[in-house]
């Protein structure tokens, strides 16, 4: 992790803010051994209330969802604001920038899965049920994609007198993705509908309005107030994982 703030008092009445951060960050799941996940139906025993059961349930070898698994992600970040006071108002400008490049392998199953209905068909090596995922050759085996968000602000404060104060807010941001999952003609064919869409080009208008009451001089007690449009950071797995 890097980081950097830069301060700077212009003036009684101007003030600015300028911060850059670096991060990366790493999953790796690793597994001692090549090996599908075995998963035997039927099996007779003693369950956790102490009864006699013959329809339990054993699995061994390595579970489906850690077969491939591994999360790379690195991140830049810049903003910048300025404060300007006058009066009983203070105004505030700036922008902000995330930048992420993304590394997400997620290949479950892609040692396999074997179902048996029967302790006497795991024997006899008779599975109910085989399946093994495999990616698109041609296509990386994980997903690479970026994203960034870009936003830029107003804010006005106004301290209506030493109880009372209200802000009002404008923030508008961009969504940069220029990565896509590449078309599936046969998912066309069978849904109509393509399967390579982004969310490149979004925007979002979050308007934004709030109060401060104090009730007693000693703000020991206070309301607060407002309402608007508010977004936070993308889960991106859950859109990566269509790549």
């Amino acid at each position: 992790v890097y980081a950097a703030t830069l301060n700077d008092q212009w003036t009684s009445e101007l003030k600015t803010e300028f911060k850059y951060s670096k991060t990366s960050y790493e999953q790796l799941t690793t597994n001692p051994v090549v090996f599908p996940e075995v998963r035997i139906m039927g099996v007779s025993g003693v369950n956790s209330a102490g009864a006699n059961v013959a329809n339990g349930f054993l699995a061994f070898g390595l579970e489906q969802f850690r077969h491939g698994n591994i999360i790379r992600v690195k991140t830049n970040s810049y903003s910048g604001n300025a404060d300007y006071f006058w009066r009983n108002f203070t105004f505030t400008a700036g922008f902000d920038r995330e930048h992420s490049d993304f590394f997400n392998l997620f290949r479950g199953s892609s040692f396999g899965t074997f179902d048996y209905a029967s302790v006497a068909d795991f024997v006899a090596d008779k599975p109910a049920a085989f399946s093994r995922a495999f990616y698109v050759q041609g296509t990386p085996a994980a997903d690479l994609s970026s994203f960034s968000d870009f936003g830029v602000f107003l804010q006005a404060k106004w301290d209506v007198n030493s109880r009372l104060n209200a802000t009002l807010g404008l923030r508008q941001d961009y969504v940069d993705s220029p990565s896509r999952p590449p078309l599936n003609q046969n998912f066309v064919t069978t849904y109509g509908l393509r399967n390579d869409g982004s969310i490149d080009g979004t925007q979002s208008f979050s308007p934004r309005l709030s109060f401060n009451w104090a009730i007693d001089e000693d703000r020991l007690m206070q309301v607060r107030g407002g309402f608007g449009h508010f977004s936070g950071r993308a889960p991106w797995v859950f859109i990566s994982n269509a790549y």
